[in-house]
């Protein structure tokens, strides 16, 4: 059966790593995964630069276009992008409003619009007879 639909990808590896990661030992963890696939599978494309931040991912997916990797690099950044959206969408509809937010106890009551002036009267007739009563002292100030 011939399948002329199915795209013949080479399959690459890069490195990341954060502030608190050393470097060097996200490299060596790049080449060995590499040495491994090869081993197993064939060939491995490894993309040389390590990437820290975005000026970073930017020079490996040049490097990884350079070496014709360009439509595999910019369709995993697409995949990734897309991913990000989707957590992004799924944590706002979670957490970005005040229903949720009493329900996990961030906050102890959500105040509808129309019921702003009602509740503010209420807490301000409260307020009227508050009398603020200090514990009574227990000791005097001394005389200097």
């Amino acid at each position: 059966m011939n399948m002329n639909n199915i795209p013949n990808l080479k399959c690459g590896i890069l490195s990341v790593s954060r502030d608190c990661f050393i470097i060097s030992l996200s490299e060596n963890r790049r080449h060995a995964i590499a040495e491994a696939y090869a081993k197993k599978y064939g060939s491995l494309y490894e993309v040389t630069k390590t990437v820290e931040n975005e000026r970073d991912m930017l020079a490996a997916v040049k490097e990884a276009k350079d070496a014709g990797k360009a439509d595999e690099a910019k369709k995993i950044m697409d995949e990734y992008a897309q991913f990000i959206a989707d957590k992004e969408a799924e944590y706002n509809k979670l957490f970005c409003n005040p229903y949720n937010a009493a329900k996990y106890g961030y906050i102890d009551d959500v105040i509808e619009p129309r019921n702003t002036r009602f509740r503010i009267i209420r807490a301000l007739q409260q307020l009227q007879t508050k009398k603020v009563t200090n514990p009574a002292k227990k000791h005097g100030n001394i005389p200097l």
